[in-house]
């Protein structure tokens, strides 16, 4: 590796450790502990018994007071029913056993979907950076979700059944991080997969009706106004989509719709471009390195 090649590489990696400190710090004063996984274990437990109230912004609020002072924020479950069984065997624990597990599953899952890609000290670095140390820190479903996802487009030529069923699982919890899946599942010619995840997210649906059917018609009457909460207290502006981009740069209403119209339009065209390959190991492989790509293009072929 030329020497110059080599100092940037080391300060990318100094660069991202350091921003990953900066994320933990400020979580070790009193306090400041208010990781999202409350708000999952919370309503999966407010959903054994009462689960209307689960998209109940103020009494989920309230439910959580334990953990954090209401006058810090509102904290609502903003994430469709069907989560709800991802989140429901967590909460027969103790918060704490509960966290603990779900960021030792987070990541695991997300350790073995890295390495179908990069060696163990590419894993590392995955592990090490900013949004994977902040998903750890707050208890974020993205890990578990990018598992999934990671695992799917990884194994979609081979087993595409099981990359389906990953894609469903995965649109069935956080169906906004998959909203072009159908899209590059169409684009591929993947059919199989279409498939699969169509029968694995309707059979999540289905399965979440066992607390209430009436939470659907709530969950989406209920969207708009989690955006404003979020948008309120600033979350958006920590996600990169258009949306939040255009929140930042204070557009005004006509300009922020067609920021994000373009964002839209952007999203699909790339999608449409980067799927037109069926087989994406390789393509995927080379994000990492040639070396890294060969070996994987190798052992894919086995």
């Amino acid at each position: 590796m030329r020497p110059l090649a080599k100092g940037l590489r080391i300060a990318v990696i100094v660069s991202m450790l350091v921003i990953s400190a900066a994320l933990i710090y400020p979580q070790l004063s009193p306090g400041a502990f208010r990781p999202d996984f409350g708000v999952f274990w919370t309503a999966a437990r407010i959903a054994q018994t009462d689960p209307i109230r689960i998209y109940d912004v103020v009494a989920m609020t309230e439910a959580q007071r334990w953990l954090t002072d209401p006058a810090n924020g509102p904290r609502p479950f903003a994430y469709p029913p069907s989560a709800l069984i991802l989140f429901a065997p967590f909460s027969v624990l103790p918060f704490l056993p509960a966290f603990a597990l779900w960021t030792a599953l987070s990541l695991a899952a997300f350790a073995m979907a890295t390495q179908r890609f990069v060696d163990w000290r590419g894993t590392a670095l995955c592990l090490a950076a900013p949004p994977v140390v902040l998903a750890v820190l707050t208890g974020q479903v993205a890990l578990l979700v990018a598992s999934a996802t990671i695992t799917a487009l990884a194994q979609i030529e081979r087993r595409p059944i099981l990359a389906g069923a990953l894609f469903g699982l995965g649109a069935a919890v956080k169906p906004q991080a998959l909203l072009l899946a159908p899209l590059a599942l169409v684009r591929g010619g993947h059919w199989s997969s279409l498939a699969a995840a169509i029968v694995t997210g309707s059979a999540m649906v289905g399965a979440s009706l066992m607390w209430d059917p009436e939470l659907w018609r709530i969950w989406l009457n209920a969207i708009a106004g989690f955006q404003t909460i979020t948008t309120g207290l600033g979350l958006d502006t920590a996600a990169l989509t258009p949306a939040s981009a255009a929140t930042m740069m204070g557009l005004s209403s006509g300009a922020r719709m067609a920021f994000i119209g373009a964002g839209a339009v952007t999203g699909i065209t790339l999608t449409w471009w980067g799927f037109a390959e069926r087989d994406l190991t390789r393509p995927l492989a080379g994000l990492a390195n040639r070396g890294q790509a060969r070996r994987f293009a190798e052992s894919h072929d086995r």
